[in-house]
């Protein structure tokens, strides 16, 4: 019993000696991992690359330019329109009667040529009207022919009368010599040739012809139909050209040539319905739009309905794009839309590499495109990149990577 104690006190005795070099140890340690800390810290300090000092670079604004050319624009003016008729007509009858006959294309949409007949109205009764009007000049010249010979007989007569009587006045003479009667006849003769004229007339107007190569739009009347005079028959529009009244705006009318006795009017494209049609100006309309803002020209289109060729038809009522090549100008300066600012100032940069805002003159204003004829030298470089705050005589920085060169000689409008 006395031997187990000793040897828990002796076990007892030797914990705090372990406990103590533990703590040793740990803070050296500790103390170790300190030190290489501020070992490495001093080291990173000390060998930490040194930056030089220099100027700031100068701010520069990188932008695109194009060089300004002089060049011969043609101006092309694009212009909206709507087609329609340039010879409509209601047809109508001249004569009564029943119709007989109708052409085989005399239905809506069909196309008639020029002079075909159209409808025939039963000429039964106009044949012999006619026949009768013959006979009136027969008799009305075997009249004459009776009063010829009597006019002789009272030639005689007043011969003797003469003799007998000196104091006879020219009255009595031209009773006397049947002269009245005389002149009734060849009267009655001239009068038969004028009623079979008429008859011949409303004879041929029982055969209704085109009068000009149509396309029926309406007919009113069929096969059977009882017509009158003034009847409608059909409503006829011509194919061999359509108009289109275009609308554009008043300023644009100096670049157009209208047709004169001095020049060619200017040429004239229609697209519509993805195919292009040759046209030509005829006339301008002396008054503006409704609105009071726009002008209206008129221009005709041959063969709209491609019976000549095979085109695709161009409807009436159609609306339609017209581009329009009006004139030449020459010395002037073609630059892109975008590069106009505030609507009348370009962008140039001088030879130094600065801004200056130059102000220009507009002589025409394109969709994509201006013409500028004052303001701008030639090879100028502008600026056509978009540049954010534009303050005259800022530095600038030119990308040659993809200089633009001035554009073509033609222009669209």
């Amino acid at each position: 019993m006395t031997e187990l104690s000793n040897n828990s006190i002796t076990k007892s005795s030797d914990l705090p000696a372990k406990s103590f070099k533990l703590r040793l140890l740990a803070l050296a340690i500790i103390i170790l991992l300190i030190a290489v800390g501020f070992l490495v810290s001093r080291h990173l300090l000390t060998s930490k690359p040194k930056v030089k000092r220099r100027k700031p670079a100068k701010m520069q604004t990188l932008v695109k330019v194009m060089t300004a050319n002089k060049i011969s624009s043609q101006i092309k003016i694009k212009a909206l329109g709507r087609v329609f008729a340039a010879h409509e007509i209601n047809l109508q009858a001249r004569i009564s009667g029943t119709v007989v006959f109708v052409h085989e294309n005399f239905i809506p949409g069909g196309i008639i040529a020029k002079d075909d007949e159209l409808v025939r109205i039963d000429d039964a009764d106009y044949r012999l009207i006619l026949q009768q009007k013959k006979h009136a000049l027969a008799q009305a010249k075997a009249d004459l022919r009776i009063e010829q010979g009597k006019q002789k007989v009272a030639e005689q007569e007043w011969q003797v009368i003469n003799e007998i009587s000196k104091n006879l006045d020219s009255t009595s003479k031209d009773l006397a010599l049947r002269t009245p009667q005389l002149n009734k006849a060849k009267t009655s003769i001239q009068s038969a040739i004028v009623d079979i004229k008429k008859a011949k007339i409303d004879l041929d107007r029982t055969k209704i012809r085109a009068p000009f190569n149509a396309v029926i739009r309406q007919k009113s009347i069929d096969y059977g139909s009882q017509v009158s005079s003034q009847s409608s028959i059909a409503t006829l529009t011509g194919i061999d050209e359509f108009y289109v009244e275009l609308s554009l705006p008043v300023e644009k009318l100096a670049w157009i040539s209208l047709p004169s006795s001095t020049e060619e009017p200017s040429k004239v494209e229609i697209l519509a319905n993805n195919t292009k049609y040759q046209a030509e100006i005829t006339h301008l309309q002396p008054d503006l739009d409704k609105d009071g803002l726009m002008a209206k020209i008129i221009i005709k289109i041959p063969d709209p309905l491609g019976t000549k060729s095979n085109k695709t038809p161009l409807l009436l009522g159609s609306f339609v794009q017209a581009n329009i090549s009006g004139k030449t100008i020459d010395n002037v300066y073609k630059i892109p839309l975008a590069a106009l600012k505030d609507g009348k100032k370009v962008l140039i940069a001088t030879p130094e590499n600065r801004l200056h805002i130059q102000p220009v003159s507009i002589l025409a204003r394109e969709k994509e495109y201006v013409l500028i004829d004052q303001g701008i030298n030639q090879n100028d470089l502008i600026i056509i990149s978009n540049v954010a705050a534009q303050i005259d005589k800022m530095e600038l920085k030119i990308d040659n990577s993809d200089l633009t060169k001035p554009s073509s000689s033609r222009s669209n409008k």
